[in-house]
């Protein structure tokens, strides 16, 4: 949640040049225009990495005697607000600890400062956030009970209650209980531990109808440590969920009920697969109205209930505890990449000038990148080998069922104007800027509304654990795809590697990359990806950067 805060002001009045005094109204508007006219210049079309240090201190420093300036005027709270971003913006370009202490004393100040005010929530809010991102859970869970308590009727308030039952088992113990008393030492990892996403907070409409709601299929990817089930229903449908502990012979379970819900004709009732994480999957009617699924499980786990929109559907994930722990040091193990041509089938993705689509190009370009990874000794998987569709969770689930050790996503950019050029690569990660969210939410279409509810997923430590794996993985594809991409064009911009949260990343649960190859949406662009040596060349430097990351090739 970011708050609207331009324009800081409006501009001076004509006739205000006399050299007498100015009252303190024109004094604050003037450096509110100041500080407007720099953040504009700086970043208006630049990310905070590409502005220098002394600059943003610079428009810090505007932004914090503009605040000063105006006392108690709502401009003074857009330029705190205004403040607080640019050194959130900053902390997560650098990950610095004196960035992060400044970006969350930033938005202490605004809770401070204007205590009655609903955008004190939100620096509540925004502290927390930053707190769990950036490795400090004691803060950042202190923050969200602050917030949950103090502000319950608000939005952010209800928000806080959510989070704080999402992540309710990656809480730290409390270290405030009385001298003497002796504490109880949690499990290393808890038997059965996991949280629903609420349909309800995705913003998903469920229509008033007395039809039941088919349930039209159940699909499942499983590995030893990793199982997705999906189940795809015709419209929007609620759901309820519980844990049955094992008892005797039975083992323990998981089960999701859907009132309103009824079984469709062409659904397996029954569906077992020994020795993986879940070894039994059991599906029927329960009166009057509605259907249940039953997961039977094998051991320890954790687990996530969400849903996805375009067509609805139900996704259960389910994984061992301490999962893949990612270790940054050293060389990582690659012996299965999982290569994700995007779109397909029904999805054509972005189309150029001339009706060239993304959906051939990326499979193109991904044959070629798994024809050089074979010959480096590394074994590819395609998420599509033809022109089909294949759903976001589908492409995740498929190299988890192969046990792909790493998953790279390609893509070719579009930008409305098509006058943008270059190359990019982008890793998950929550510290997008602008431009990567607005690329974000366009990947992610298919994925509806529900990737804003993921990013306190990113608090889980498998997730955050591969984040220095998948950025030196962009790095070095990203490297090796802009040389090729500019031979024949040697001034293409090089847009470096970013962070972005895409949902076919999220769920992965391997360190992952999505690359942009070129803008199809410019005509050069698109001209070049016509041509067959140029895809071979993209497909070839994407399978030399994994094998560079591999420890493969020089």
């Amino acid at each position: 949640m970011r708050l609207t805060l331009l324009p800081l002001c409006g501009l001076l009045a004509a006739g205000c040049s006399s050299p007498a005094p100015q009252p303190p109204s024109v004094s604050c508007e003037s450096r509110c225009r100041r500080a407007s006219v720099l953040a504009n210049k700086l970043l208006g079309d630049r990310t905070v990495r590409e502005v220098s240090r002394a600059e943003l201190e610079h428009l810090d420093r505007l932004y914090s005697h503009a605040a000063r300036a105006c006392g108690n005027r709502p401009e003074a709270l857009r330029a705190r607000g205004k403040r607080a971003e640019l050194r959130e913006d900053i902390a997560r370009a650098s990950h610095a600890p004196d960035d992060v202490r400044a970006a969350l004393l930033a938005y202490a100040e605004i809770t401070r400062m204007h205590p009655k005010k609903k955008e004190a929530a939100w620096g509540l809010w925004r502290r927390a956030s930053l707190a769990l991102e950036f490795d400090q859970p004691r803060a950042g869970f202190a923050l969200l009970t602050r917030l949950a308590k103090r502000y319950a009727d608000s939005d952010l308030g209800r928000r806080g209650v959510a989070a704080l039952a999402m992540l309710s088992h990656l809480r730290p113990p409390d270290t405030d209980a009385p001298r003497g008393r002796p504490r109880t030492r949690p499990l290393p990892h808890p038997t059965i531990v996991g949280r629903a996403v609420d349909p309800d907070r995705l913003g998903i409409r469920f229509a008033v109808t007395h039809r039941p709601r088919r349930l039209l299929r159940v699909r499942r990817w499983s590995t030893p440590a990793f199982s997705r089930v999906v189940s795809y229903f015709a419209r929007p449908v609620r759901y309820l969920h519980g844990v049955l502990p094992a008892t005797g012979a039975r083992p323990a379970r998981i089960y999701i009920d859907y009132p309103g819900a009824q079984l469709g004709r062409r659904v397996p009732r029954a569906d077992a697969v020994k020795g993986h994480l879940v070894h039994g999957l059991r599906v029927a009617n329960r009166p009057p109205t509605s259907v249940r699924l039953v997961l039977e499980l094998s051991g320890a786990l954790r687990y996530q209930i969400y849903p996805l929109r375009h067509p609805y559907r139900v996704v259960i994930d389910l994984w061992k505890p301490g999962l893949r722990p990612a270790q940054p040091q050293g060389r990582p193990r690659v012996r299965v990449v999982a290569l994700d041509p995007g779109h397909g089938g029904a999805e054509n993705g972005a189309v150029g000038p001339t009706g060239l689509k993304e959906k051939d190009v990326t499979l193109a370009i991904a044959r070629h990148a798994a024809e050089a990874l074979k010959k480096g000794g590394i074994k590819p998987v395609l998420t599509r080998h033809t022109d089909k569709t294949v759903s976001l969770e589908e492409r995740s689930a498929i190299g988890l069922a192969v046990d792909a050790d790493l998953f790279v996503s390609i893509h070719a950019n579009a930008d409305p104007k098509g006058s943008q050029q270059g190359v990019e690569t982008y890793y998950l990660d929550v510290g997008a800027d602008q431009y990567a969210a607005r690329l974000a939410a366009r990947e992610n279409r298919a994925a509806g509304r529900a990737i804003g509810a993921y990013r306190l997923v990113l608090a889980d430590l498998t997730t955050r654990a591969n984040t220095a794996l998948s950025r030196r993985l962009a790095q070095t594809i990203q490297r090796d795809l802009y040389q090729a991409a500019r031979v024949g064009r040697p001034r293409l911009p090089n847009r470096g590697v970013r962070k972005a949260i895409f949902y076919v990343l999220l769920t992965s649960r391997v360190p992952g990359v999505l690359t942009e190859v070129s803008f199809i949406s410019h005509p050069r662009g698109e001209a070049a990806l016509r041509q067959p040596e140029t895809l071979k060349r993209l497909g070839e430097s994407i399978a030399r950067g994994i094998l560079r990351y591999a420890g493969k090739k020089k």
